[in-house]
């Protein structure tokens, strides 16, 4: 079955290729990715089988697309050539299929504006100001301060719709943030009020007490709770020409102010606010919109300065070629620390950065989630460490270490649930899991009270040997060094 993971592999192919050999505008990559997004989401992806490229591509199953963009077609095009150049297709069935994107796609399609739009710094200043024209109570007390929601803290409409009451604390000069949940409770939970978003929230509650509601969601509209359809009413006040003018007649919605404040955090921090932004909110389609166009912009900045700047020697260093067992432990892999560090210039990531950040984002919900299933306790010793929190706390081990070096995989299958002790001697080779038996054998062997024990596994959890025979092979060359010890096979 052609499944998510298939795709997955596929499309960072092709944005390796695109991005690398192909040259294409930062901006073009994400419109392809979108539309291919789409298709193969809603059409492909665990409907048809894996290989089936003739039906994939078939004009029947093409025609599902609605999209009317004169991108379409090209996106099509470029990802079935990089079928074709990576050898997944034939040459004779690359024709063909070639024939078929271009009957269903023709190069009079209508044309649709899909490029993403920012506002100016100066547009933005103009949301908040005494210069937009309201025709009615809810939009000057509503539409002002879903601006100030989705510029200062960034909030999507769900976000908005869902904040309730209880969620703003005016004494405290705080607001809820909405988007941490039990999916996502390492993001932060409140969020600190500045003047701007106070004196709308004070001026709307006030309008709000006029209304004699019951119900205890924040934004109210007509005695109902907001939504989608009422937020995009709201905005419908922007395409009015006095409006209009104030933002060069873009048509402003609540994802263009997201992504636009984005863009501008990037900016003025020189890149360093990804941090911050990834500790209120999961990597999303704006924040996707934003890093793209900043890095264009840095591209472009940076072109001929690069020598200038580093030293190759550095970013380049030679080593030995030699095994080292030391190289072995996780202390290097990719983890949280490396988005606060973020440099698009540094080798150590295994993908392209763009890619690499959003597969970690991604991927860090994996440990997170086998951690919770093993409730913080030790597959090993059994131990659950508590902190002064009263929070029980683990580790996520890689068998096959998640970095340039080893290229491991963040999967379950390349996972245990660890103490820091036990976790640190996995690290150092000193215990290694038998990809035949699954018994952990100690490199000392008897010597240690766990040499031949079973990890407690869930039975939903299991482990690849890929994984487990690779670290052994390390465990047994690192065991040959050691004076006195034999083949524990």
């Amino acid at each position: 079955m052609f499944d998510l993971e298939e795709y997955e592999i596929l499309m960072s192919g092709f944005i390796e290729v695109v991005t690398e050999k192909s040259q294409y505008r930062p901006s073009t990559i994400v419109n392809y990715k979108v539309i291919l997004d789409d298709y193969f989401h809603n059409n492909i992806i665990n409907k048809l089988e894996k290989n089936d490229y003739s039906e994939i591509f078939s004009e029947k199953r093409l025609s599902l697309i609605k999209r009317k963009s004169n991108m379409v077609r090209p996106s099509l095009l470029s990802f079935l050539s990089f079928l074709h150049d990576a050898k997944f297709i034939e040459e004779i069935e690359h024709f063909h299929l070639q024939k078929n994107i271009k009957a269903v796609f023709v190069t009079e399609e209508i044309e649709k504006d899909d490029v993403v739009k920012f506002l100016t710094p100066n547009e933005i200043r103009s949301l908040f100001t005494d210069q937009l024209v309201f025709k009615n109570d809810n939009e000057e007390k509503i539409v002002p301060l879903i601006c100030a929601l989705s510029c200062f803290y960034m909030f999507k409409q769900e976000d908005v719709i869902n904040l309730k009451m209880a969620d703003v604390d005016l004494v405290g000069k705080r607001i809820r943030n909405i988007r941490r949940d039990k999916e996502n409770p390492e993001l932060v939970e409140w969020l600190l009020l500045n003047d701007i978003t106070v004196k709308y929230i004070e001026a709307y509650l006030t309008y709000r007490q006029t209304l004699d509601l019951e119900d205890d969601w924040l934004l109210m509209m007509e005695n109902e709770r907001l939504a989608n359809n009422k937020i995009n009413k709201l905005f419908r006040c922007f395409y009015r020409i006095d409006n209009s003018l104030l933002f060069g007649n873009k048509k402003v919605s609540q994802s263009m102010l997201t992504r636009s404040m984005m863009l501008y955090i990037l900016i003025s921090t020189k890149g360093e606010g990804l941090y911050k932004i990834l500790l209120e909110q999961e990597w999303n389609t704006a924040l996707d919109q934003a890093f793209v166009e900043y890095m264009s912009i840095k591209r472009t900045e940076i072109e001929n300065e690069l020598y200038e700047r580093y030293n190759i020697n550095e970013i380049l260093p030679k080593k030995k070629t030699v095994l080292d067992i030391g190289l072995y432990s996780e202390d290097k892999d990719i983890n949280q620390s490396d988005i606060g560090d973020y440099d698009m210039n540094n080798n150590r990531n295994l993908e392209s950065d763009k890619i690499t950040i959003q597969r970690m984002v991604r991927d860090s919900k994996i440990s997170r989630s086998l951690r919770r299933n093993y409730n913080n306790e030790c597959q090993l010793c059994g131990y659950k460490l508590r902190k002064s929190t009263g929070e029980y706390y683990s580790e996520a081990h890689h068998i096959q270490p998640y970095n340039k070096l080893h290229r491991g995989d963040d999967n379950s299958q390349n996972l245990i649930v660890l103490c820091p002790n036990c976790h640190t001697q996995f690290d150092d080779l000193y215990y290694a899991i038998h990809p035949e038996t699954r018994k952990i054998h100690c490199i000392f062997g008897g010597d240690d009270q766990y040499h031949l024990e079973d990890l407690v596994m869930k039975e939903e959890h299991t482990l690849s040997s890929i994984y487990l025979e690779y670290t052994w092979n390390l465990f047994e060359e690192k065991r040959k060094l050691l004076p006195n010890t034999e083949s524990i096979d």
